[in-house]
């Protein structure tokens, strides 16, 4: 089974129930404290007193009216989603297109901005590539796609509706705010300009 990377925020599943002492209640029902199976993020790594590996994590009722912090143990959390891209499986989105086929997109950010294998500086958009894969939907990185400067997440116009699925029940599920592609799209092309006014 795949731990928790710690190094940044990663949705993450509960597998067990958290102590009460390790908890801390933000704001809500007392009564209502995360169990196994719930969804949090889990974000700042620490090395626990008995020496062990641990992360904050936030947890939030369905409702959304109870929100807890926990002070969890990496083993007691797994990742809520795939976090790997197999890059070497994506598929070519510039021979798809050139046969004839337009790919379908769902998320687009300045090419400028890429890191390693054209991927975005987006921990969790990247999450959700690697989770359409682990999936069995076919996903391509396409540089310069439809627009030179934008490169896109895409898919094959026959699996656009299996990606609308898996993205709906991720937001049903709380791992995925509503519009959490689009917002984070117009959120790296406004970074990215400031960046170049400057």
């Amino acid at each position: 089974m795949p731990s928790i990377r710690p190094s940044y925020v990663n949705n993450a599943r509960l597998l067990t129930a958290i102590p009460l002492e390790r908890l801390h209640l933000i704001r809500g029902d007392a009564r209502r404290s995360p169990v196994a199976g719930d969804y949090g993020l889990a974000d700042h790594c620490y090395t626990g007193k008995d020496g062990q590996q641990m992360v904050l994590a936030g947890f939030v009722s369905r409702d959304g009216s109870t929100a807890w912090e926990a002070e969890a143990y990496v083993s007691e959390l797994e990742p809520a989603i795939a976090m790997n891209v197999d890059v070497d499986a994506l598929f070519d989105a510039h021979a798809l297109q050139q046969s004839g086929e337009c790919p379908w997109t769902i998320f687009a950010y300045p090419t400028r901005i890429a890191v390693s294998q054209n991927l975005p500086p987006d921990a969790e958009a990247t999450c959700l590539l690697a989770e359409l894969q682990s999936r069995g939907i076919p996903m391509a990185v396409w540089v310069n796609g439809l627009e030179n400067g934008t490169t896109y997440f895409a898919c094959r116009h026959v699996d656009r509706l299996r990606v609308d699925r898996v993205i709906r029940e991720l937001e049903s599920r709380g791992i995925m705010g509503h519009d959490f592609l689009s917002q984070r799209s117009d959120y790296h092309f406004a970074a990215a300009d400031q960046r170049r006014l400057k």
